[in-house]
Protein backbone atom coordinates (compact mmCIF):
# COMPACT_ATOMS: atom_id res chain seq x y z
CA UNK A 1 0.00 0.00 0.00
CA UNK A 2 1.39 3.38 -0.94
CA UNK A 3 1.83 6.45 1.22
CA UNK A 4 -0.80 8.16 -0.92
CA UNK A 5 -3.38 5.71 0.46
CA UNK A 6 -2.15 5.56 4.05
CA UNK A 7 -1.70 9.25 4.84
CA UNK A 8 -5.27 10.48 4.12
CA UNK A 9 -6.79 7.61 6.11
CA UNK A 10 -4.34 8.13 8.97
CA UNK A 11 -5.26 11.83 9.15
CA UNK A 12 -8.97 10.99 9.27
CA UNK A 13 -8.32 8.49 12.05
CA UNK A 14 -6.21 11.06 13.92
CA UNK A 15 -9.08 13.54 13.76
CA UNK A 16 -11.58 10.99 15.05
CA UNK A 17 -9.27 10.08 17.93
CA UNK A 18 -8.74 13.69 19.06
CA UNK A 19 -11.89 15.63 18.17
CA UNK A 20 -14.12 14.99 21.19
CA UNK A 21 -11.30 15.32 23.74
CA UNK A 22 -9.98 18.55 22.23
CA UNK A 23 -13.50 19.96 22.01
CA UNK A 24 -14.04 19.32 25.73
CA UNK A 25 -10.63 20.77 26.61
CA UNK A 26 -11.29 23.94 24.62
CA UNK A 27 -14.67 24.31 26.33
CA UNK A 28 -12.83 25.18 29.55
CA UNK A 29 -11.86 28.51 27.92
CA UNK A 30 -15.27 30.16 28.39
CA UNK A 31 -15.33 28.99 32.03
CA UNK A 32 -12.00 30.69 32.63
CA UNK A 33 -13.11 33.83 30.80
CA UNK A 34 -16.24 34.04 32.98
CA UNK A 35 -14.17 33.67 36.14
CA UNK A 36 -11.79 36.44 35.10
CA UNK A 37 -14.20 38.94 33.58
CA UNK A 38 -16.91 38.61 36.21
CA UNK A 39 -14.62 38.41 39.20
CA UNK A 40 -15.69 40.21 42.36
CA UNK A 41 -12.47 41.78 43.56
CA UNK A 42 -13.59 43.75 46.58
CA UNK A 43 -16.50 41.83 48.11
CA UNK A 44 -16.31 39.87 51.38
CA UNK A 45 -15.39 36.75 49.40
CA UNK A 46 -13.59 38.72 46.68
CA UNK A 47 -10.49 37.81 44.74
CA UNK A 48 -8.24 39.92 46.98
CA UNK A 49 -9.16 37.62 49.87
CA UNK A 50 -9.67 34.39 47.92
CA UNK A 51 -7.35 34.51 44.88
CA UNK A 52 -8.20 30.88 44.02
CA UNK A 53 -11.41 32.21 42.51
CA UNK A 54 -9.58 33.25 39.36
CA UNK A 55 -7.23 30.31 39.02
CA UNK A 56 -7.34 28.52 35.68
CA UNK A 57 -9.96 25.81 35.37
CA UNK A 58 -8.15 22.50 34.92
CA UNK A 59 -10.26 19.43 34.41
CA UNK A 60 -8.85 16.44 36.30
CA UNK A 61 -9.50 14.01 33.46
CA UNK A 62 -7.46 16.18 31.10
CA UNK A 63 -4.34 16.11 33.28
CA UNK A 64 -4.22 12.33 33.53
CA UNK A 65 -5.48 11.40 30.06
CA UNK A 66 -3.23 8.86 28.33
CA UNK A 67 -3.43 9.94 24.67
CA UNK A 68 -0.94 7.31 23.53
CA UNK A 69 -2.78 4.48 25.31
CA UNK A 70 -6.09 5.73 23.98
CA UNK A 71 -4.69 5.77 20.45
CA UNK A 72 -3.35 2.22 20.67
CA UNK A 73 -6.61 1.02 22.19
CA UNK A 74 -8.97 2.69 19.71
CA UNK A 75 -6.92 2.74 16.47
CA UNK A 76 -8.16 -0.59 15.02
CA UNK A 77 -11.81 0.32 15.66
CA UNK A 78 -11.40 3.79 14.21
CA UNK A 79 -9.79 2.42 11.04
CA UNK A 80 -12.54 -0.22 10.69
CA UNK A 81 -15.11 2.54 11.07
CA UNK A 82 -13.42 4.53 8.32
CA UNK A 83 -13.33 1.43 6.13
CA UNK A 84 -17.09 1.03 6.61
CA UNK A 85 -17.71 4.65 5.65
CA UNK A 86 -15.74 4.33 2.45
CA UNK A 87 -16.71 0.85 1.20
CA UNK A 88 -17.61 0.95 -2.44
CA UNK A 89 -16.68 4.62 -2.78
CA UNK A 90 -13.17 4.08 -4.14
CA UNK A 91 -11.62 6.21 -1.39
CA UNK A 92 -8.30 5.84 0.37
CA UNK A 93 -8.58 3.27 3.13
CA UNK A 94 -5.98 1.57 5.28
CA UNK A 95 -6.08 -2.22 5.32
CA UNK A 96 -5.44 -3.80 8.72
CA UNK A 97 -3.40 -6.85 9.60
CA UNK A 98 -5.94 -9.18 11.24
CA UNK A 99 -3.58 -10.36 13.99
CA UNK A 100 -1.87 -7.13 15.03
CA UNK A 101 -4.49 -4.56 14.02
CA UNK A 102 -1.70 -2.51 12.42
CA UNK A 103 -1.88 -0.99 8.96
CA UNK A 104 -0.67 -3.10 6.09
CA UNK A 105 1.88 -1.10 4.14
Amino acid sequence: MSKERVVPAALKAYEKLRYERVHKAQATGPKTRERWHKADWDGPEGVWKVPEKIWLVREEWLWWFDAEGDTYGRWPDIVRELQGETEGKGRNVVELNEKSGKAKL
